[in-house]
């Protein structure tokens, strides 16, 4: 009897690259690791370089995460734009580890105390929270929006960009956005720098407990600030809305059973209702429904079933879930 042999399947070469470059990178993060503690044994400074090995080690590992791209993917939007709302969640990670990691750091090599910093301020969690809760709130609100069409999402057709994180849907600068992402960068630049302040009062003696080496706090004025901003921002999401607008139809006139195209923005891709003279459409062809247009054959009959009164306008509505559409439009029979 014949033995059958499996087939041998290859090894894609990109599955290679990708083993090759996991390899790599670990190895360089070790080599980094092991400098970065023959230093800090021998110097009593730089401790700063263990808070950017953190944040480094951070986006090595969200990297992983997003599938071997660039960290920038977990704060990508299912549109292709980068999101604010996830954005300012990884600034926030980024900053508090920075923080936390620079000064256990110094506590480890200089104060010889490897207990973990376990008192972490009331405000330093609050930012943290209004960060995810902001996230969360805005996915949730998008989703609901969309799913009752308040809203039309499109896919972005070029690269994301920093100017994703002000702009709106629009790719016009949002001011909520602005603000937002302003009151996080003074915040978290404020912070940073305090905790160097920390870190500077113990090398220079100033206070040379092992405690003095803590988490420093938010200011409180900082919080006020960012959790109005966060209010704002996640109000103009819960306000936001897409109205249908109607710009015209064509033509403007003709017989009955004329071919008629009302033209607009926003008509979603559910089909609403159409509206002659406050009537729903009664005509006998279907309706061809597209976000841009609104096409169907004007009706043989009036809505009573008589004949046009030729010479007299009649109004077009469009209802798109329950929202009637801005603009006018009308029809004459001829």
């Amino acid at each position: 009897m014949a033995v059958v042999t499996p087939p041998i399947v290859p090894v894609p070469a990109a599955k290679y690259r990708a083993m090759f470059n996991g390899i790599v990178i670990v190895g360089v993060m070790i080599v980094i690791f092991a400098v970065l503690w023959a230093r800090s044994a021998t110097f009593t400074y730089g401790f700063e370089l263990w808070g950017l090995y953190a944040v480094l080690v951070l986006c090595v590992i969200a990297s992983a995460f997003a599938g071997g791209s660039w960290p920038i993917a977990l704060i990508t939007g299912e549109d292709g734009r980068l999101s604010l709302s996830k954005a300012q969640v990884a600034i926030w990670t980024a900053a508090v580890a920075y923080s936390y990691v620079t000064l256990y750091a110094a506590r480890g090599f200089l104060a010889k105390d490897l207990h973990a910093i376990d008192v972490i301020p009331n405000n330093v969690l609050l930012a943290l929270g209004f960060s995810v809760v902001t996230a969360v709130g805005a996915k949730a609100i998008t989703v609901n929006k969309i799913g009752t069409q308040q809203i039309q999402k499109s896919d972005k057709t070029t690269p994301p960009g920093l100017g994703d994180l002000v702009a709106g849907d629009d790719n016009r600068p949002d001011l909520t956005k602005v603000q937002l992402l302003f009151w996080t960068l003074v915040a978290v630049v404020i912070y940073v720098s305090v905790t160097h302040g920390t870190l500077a009062l113990y090398l220079t003696h100033t206070c040379s407990a092992a405690s003095c080496l803590a988490l420093p706090d938010i200011d409180p004025v900082l919080m006020v600030l960012m959790g109005l901003s966060h209010g704002t921002y996640l109000g103009a999401k819960l306000t936001q809305a897409d109205l249908p607008r109607i710009t015209g139809s064509a033509p403007l006139s003709g017989p009955p059973l004329t071919h008629v195209v009302v033209h607009g923005a926003d008509f979603g891709t559910v089909a609403g209702t159409v509206y002659l003279g406050g009537t729903a459409y009664w005509g006998t062809t279907p309706v061809g429904w597209a976000d841009t247009a609104i096409a169907f054959d004007w009706p043989a009959t009036d809505a009573a079933g008589h004949g046009w009164a030729t010479g007299a306008g009649v109004a077009i509505t469009v209802v798109v879930a329950g929202q009637t559409a801005q603009g006018a439009a009308s029809f004459t029979v001829t």
